[in-house]
């Protein structure tokens, strides 16, 4: 069973305020004010991340999800991305 949770435009700051099953395969945070990946590195089946238009500068909490296949990223023209998985 596929698993999807599409909060975009959500005014969320911090993922750890909500209950992400680790079996969640799709997880689309476009233009939310998120800044911290860190709750992400416990999904495990992840497959797509939509983080377009967040304020997210760091994927190093990424590293560790082998089933990510999908990555949409698109940063703010004011947007920096700082750090990437080596």
């Amino acid at each position: 069973m596929s698993e999807t949770l599409r909060l975009e435009r959500a005014q969320i700051t911090d993922l750890r305020s909500i209950d992400l099953p680790v079996s969640l395969r799709e997880l689309i945070l476009t233009r939310t004010p998120v800044s911290d990946l860190t709750p992400l590195a416990a999904l495990i089946d992840l497959e797509t991340l939509g983080l377009r238009l967040t304020h997210v500068t760091d994927l190093t909490p990424l590293a560790g999800l082998t089933r990510l296949r999908n990555l949409i990223l698109s940063l703010p023209r004011s947007g920096t991305l700082r750090r990437w998985p080596a």
